[in-house]
């Protein structure tokens, strides 16, 4: 496979956010990250420096030498849509065969015991339409002490008579997934590997949907169905940092990533 790119706002982006990776692509002198949000404000890619912007989101030197991004979210930060510190990918396009890696560890000080501090590391979103909720259709997050995978699909697409077709959904109809969670511990890495084929469809329409989830290299979720929201207002998009959606955090963080990489087939 290869490293994905588009061509977006006149320049090729490369799906390469590796720690080792410069914020700044040197041949466009523009970031090939979409957007940073943090503490409530947006940073675009013409804003985004090497420098990064301190102390949400930055470069740092492990014990071993090698390069991480670090994202912290702090208690005393704004709040929009709940409290986060994320890098937005550009659009990606539907029907194609990816893999997103994935190592990241959690600061050696975290909390699982906080009682908001629920959160996802990594998500694929869409633009949803009036009507439609706005929640990831594909994330890996951390609730408690666990490592968890949802994919949600709403069931009034599951069910639909004809395709393509106008869908909304409440915030709590999606169709029934039961993966397993996998427990974590702070201060080591993990490697997750995601695989799939990006698709909207359900299968009595040509879907050929799927999610294969490695983690560490042992197969973890094995999933058959759509993974993209149908009928959207745009394009979906990879997000990667740390959304502390289950409320204020009641101390900081902190989530490291070395590897943060996407390619296609």
């Amino acid at each position: 496979m290869a490293t994905y790119s588009v061509v977006a706002d006149g320049a090729v982006r490369k799906f390469d956010f590796d720690g080792s990776t410069p914020f700044v692509d040197p041949a466009t002198g523009q970031s090939d990250m979409h957007d940073w949000l943090y503490n409530a404000k947006y940073l675009q890619y013409y804003e985004i420096s090497n420098a990064g912007i301190s102390p949400w989101i930055s470069k740092v030197t492990e014990a071993d030498g090698t390069q991480a991004t670090r994202f912290q979210v702090f208690p005393s930060d704004a709040q929009i849509y709940n409290w986060r510190t994320q890098n937005s990918n550009f659009p990606f396009e539907p029907y194609k065969t990816y893999r997103y890696d994935l190592e990241f560890k959690l600061d050696p000080n975290w909390q699982f015991n906080m009682a908001t501090g629920d959160g996802l590391l990594w998500q694929t979103k869409g633009m949803p339409k009036t009507g439609q909720y706005g929640h990831a259709v594909m994330s890996m997050g951390v609730t408690g002490s666990n490592l968890y995978f949802s994919v949600l699909y709403p069931n009034s697409a599951l069910n639909a008579t004809t395709w393509p077709t106008s869908v909304t959904w409440p915030s709590n109809d999606y169709a029934a997934t039961n993966f397993p969670t996998k427990p974590i511990v702070a201060g080591r890495y993990y490697k997750v590997s995601i695989e799939f084929f990006a698709d909207d469809r359900p299968p009595q329409f040509g879907g050929q949907g799927y999610v294969n989830v490695y983690l560490d290299g042992a197969l973890w979720i094995q999933y058959k169905g759509p993974n993209l929201h149908p009928d959207q207002n745009g394009p979906h998009r990879w997000d990667f940092g740390w959304y502390n959606w289950g409320g204020q955090p009641t101390s900081t963080r902190s989530i490291y990533f070395k590897t943060a990489h996407a390619y296609v087939k």
